[in-house]
């Protein structure tokens, strides 16, 4: 074949393909291709922005454990620890402790913590037994007759308050 047989060739099948998109009346058929919201020429959602994290109460900040015995020599107990951080986290673990040695993790979390209004609020980030929880909350030398621990008071739904010390209290 000589290259005026080529050149021929593809001019009529350049022609062929443009051929129905110029003509009118001719139905059209486009092969598939990507929707039109693939290419952006159709309705499109914006992606949802992270929250943005108020700051965190600085009284909060670092590591806050209660103990609960479950018998009266004190051998085993139930540790309930939260660790929060200054950029807005934290991290809640609860165990159960047969001896001074032997522990074991019932459950854990972590995520975002924020405050505003006096109220603590956590949003779990990872497996949650509860989800998201909210208590208005105090903290400071909460007991007159006490001051050797820093407490921290969340103030539970049914009215009762939950006591957590700060540090290895």
């Amino acid at each position: 074949m000589n290259t005026s047989r080529i050149g021929l060739a593809v001019g009529a099948l350049m022609l062929a393909l443009m051929l129905p998109a110029c003509a009118p009346g001719i139905p059209r058929t486009d092969p598939p291709g990507p929707s039109p919201a693939e290419t952006g020429d159709g309705p499109t959602t914006q992606p949802v922005a992270p929250p943005i994290l108020q700051p965190l109460d600085p009284a909060l900040v670092g590591e806050w454990r209660v103990s609960s015995w479950l018998d009266s020599t004190g051998s085993q107990a139930l540790w309930e620890i939260y660790r929060f951080t200054a950029d807005g986290h934290y991290r809640y673990t609860f165990s159960e402790c047969r001896s001074t040695t032997e522990c074991a993790l019932i459950s854990q979390e972590q995520g975002t913590a924020q405050t505003a209004g006096g109220v603590l609020t956590l949003v779990p980030q990872t497996a949650s037994d509860v989800g998201t929880q909210e208590w208005p909350y105090e903290v400071g030398f909460l007991d007159p007759e006490i001051t050797v621990s820093l407490e921290l008071h969340l103030l539970n739904a049914d009215g009762s308050v939950h006591q957590i010390f700060y540090g290895d209290a």
